[in-house]
């Protein structure tokens, strides 16, 4: 009994060092990528007294809002490490560490009480824990929406399941789920699966007995009509504050693919998926053009991911009714929280990136747990200490993965550099490189690298201006204004501020004049184009 008494405790002290460990190379990370717009130089979450605007202003800054997802709790919780580090990156770092932490400590209550034993539950959460695939939710700032809309599905999910949460009565555990939700549902538009995932949770505790998931569901109408509630009233909050329900922010690369080919590539992703939840060896910051490229029904990739999908749900309902309803449920927690993210119901901005994986990595989780349980009543006893060794090596190897991963997003030139070293196909470590190759001196081999960024992303208007910008450095106007013509015009300050640098630098300084004047009517007051003005001898008129 004194045994039994201090293995929990000896669980959730491995598990915390786990979730801690590999990530101590992040505490001294900056702030990287989308970090920078979102929270670096985003004033919104700079001013404590500004958490009330938080919670009905869009995510994203300095877009249309039907462009940007809502996420106030995420923005909320940058608010307060901002007042609390004075904007030191650190803090957030901290933050999202311990938000990790907290994430893996309530998986491991959850499996317990799904009644996985005390081993296979640890093991299982050591192994999210050190997952590879989680270093660019936890080590980089942005990616706290995702741990956060983890961390309020796990504790719902043990609300609804655990003893406690029982003898809590029917109101307070439903008001604690739809609270949770809520949360979750602020954090990112993930968390919408939970009923979903909680009915799964239901029939794995069930043991995959129909009659018994349906008695059970009915018991719990009161959760899931505080959930329904909870939904409604989000959807509203979404409504009020973006001006629809969904958004339309699609990627450029995705937005002009017929439906067909983008669910056609979206199910040959779900190969993708299986390999970095399994073997996340090769990882990238980016999994736009060429990392991965369209294709059709009828290539191997389609049919590989075809096959893993159809694969994958069939093994988890068979699981589920047939003695292993942990792993089965495990296996279609993957798919169900994969389905908001995959560009199968609707178009979403990314093929693919790594956070994303958090919450359906959960289900691996699951999955590892259930195999682990099968195993201890297995009489099989010689197949157990293979799987410790191999669960041990994995952990060791997971962490060591994840501790160098980590310092990856010191900052983004690391972020981009390590993303050209492993993998220069991509259309983003093309655009890095051009640019470093014409700041250095080779303007021949850094504009053919510009233009094979184009190529892969010839949709996105931003790497089209960005080439303007390499020609108008590389001395030449004329090519730099025809690309112009190529792009919506006006469609920012820079687009402006590269045209009346194209025609001075032609010496057709008139027509300079009239387009910094044009600029400045449509975006008055903006700085570039104003000293363009001032040094062209163009009279500002007064805005008062």
């Amino acid at each position: 009994m004194a045994e039994r008494a201090r293995w929990p405790g000896v669980s959730v002290a491995l598990v915390l060092l786990l979730a801690i460990l590999p990530y101590v190379p992040a505490f001294s990370n900056g702030f990287a990528l989308d970090d920078v717009w979102q929270v670096e130089t985003n004033d919104a979450v700079h001013d404590p007294g500004n958490v009330g605007a938080l919670l009905v202003s869009p995510y994203s800054v300095g877009t249309n809002p039907q462009r940007s997802p809502y996420r106030p709790v995420t923005t909320v919780t940058w608010a307060v490490d901002w007042a609390l580090g004075g904007g030191s990156p650190t803090v957030f770092h901290v933050t999202n560490v311990l938000l990790h932490a907290g994430a893996c400590v309530a998986l491991l209550a959850l499996l317990c009480t799904l009644g996985a034993p005390a081993g296979a539950a640890t093991a299982a959460a050591a192994l999210f824990a050190v997952h590879p695939v989680h270093v660019e939710a936890v080590a980089n700032v942005v990616g706290r929406a995702d741990v956060l809309a983890t961390l309020f599905v796990l504790l719902a999910a043990l609300a609804y399941l655990s003893e406690w949460g029982a003898r809590w009565g029917v109101a307070a555990r439903a008001a604690a789920v739809g609270a949770a939700y809520l949360l979750a549902l602020g954090s990112k538009e993930i968390g919408v699966t939970l009923p979903g995932l909680l009915v799964l949770l239901e029939a794995a505790r069930c043991g995959g007995d129909r009659r018994r998931l349906a008695s059970a569901l009915w018991r719990e109408r009161w959760v899931y009509g505080a959930a329904a509630v909870v939904l409604v009233a989000y959807l509203g909050a979404r409504l009020a504050v973006l001006g629809m329900v969904s958004t339309y922010d699609v990627a450029p690369y995705i937005a002009v693919l017929p439906s067909g080919v983008r669910a056609a590539t979206a199910v040959a992703n779900l190969s993708e998926v299986v390999r970095l939840l399994a073997f996340p060896l090769d990882l990238s910051s980016e999994y736009g053009p060429a990392v991965i490229l369209p294709t059709g029904a009828a290539s191997l990739r389609f049919w590989t991911g075809a096959l893993v999908g159809v694969g994958g749900l069939a093994l988890g309902g068979l699981a589920l009714r047939r003695g292993a309803p942990l792993a089965g449920a495990g296996l279609l927690w993957i798919a169900l929280a994969l389905l908001p993210i995959a560009n199968l119901v609707l178009p979403v901005p990314i093929w693919l990136a790594e956070r994303t994986l958090y919450l359906p990595s959960v289900g691996a989780a699951a999955v590892v747990a259930g195999v682990g349980a099968a195993l201890a009543r297995s009489r099989r006893q010689r197949l157990r200490a293979p799987a410790v060794a191999a669960a041990i090596l994995f952990v060791i190897l997971g962490a060591a993965r994840s501790w160098t991963r980590s310092g990856t997003w010191r900052d983004t030139e690391t972020v981009l550099a390590t993303l050209a070293e492993d993998h220069p196909e991509s259309f983003r470590a093309q655009w890095w490189v051009a640019g470093r190759l014409v700041q250095a001196g080779s303007v021949e081999r850094g504009l053919d690298r510009m233009e094979e960024a184009v190529r892969l992303n010839a949709n996105d208007a931003f790497i089209r201006l960005d080439q303007v910008r390499l020609l108008l450095v590389a001395g030449r106007p004329a090519e730099a204004e025809e690309k112009l013509r190529s792009i919506p015009e006006g469609m920012s300050p820079t687009w402006h501020a590269y045209r009346v640098q194209s025609l001075a630098d032609r010496g057709l300084m008139e027509e300079a004049r009239e387009a910094a004047r044009r600029g400045l009517e449509r975006f008055p007051g903006n700085e570039l184009l104003s000293g363009q003005a001032a040094a062209l001898g163009v009279i500002i008129p007064s805005t008062r």
